[in-house]
């Protein structure tokens, strides 16, 4: 969350502006779900949800052009 507020941050004091926003970022976890590490399941959450969500919501009102790739 606070890497995403930085980044607005950034851009609002140096008036950049992001034309194009291509969220591609994430990362899984092998094997059954059950036996899985409940702290990867929480860092997936938060980079393949939450991140994509935050950035998303904040660029969204000056980024015309947004692309949300995932597999």
């Amino acid at each position: 969350e606070n890497a995403v507020h930085n980044i607005y941050k950034y851009l609002s004091m140096n008036n950049l502006r992001i034309d194009i926003l291509i969220n591609n970022a994430g990362f899984g976890d092998l094997g059954y779900f059950h036996e899985s590490d409940t702290n990867i399941i929480k860092n997936m959450i938060k980079v393949n949800i939450v991140a994509l969500t935050e950035l998303t919501r904040i660029l969204l009102p000056s980024t015309p052009i947004i692309f949300n790739i995932n597999s």
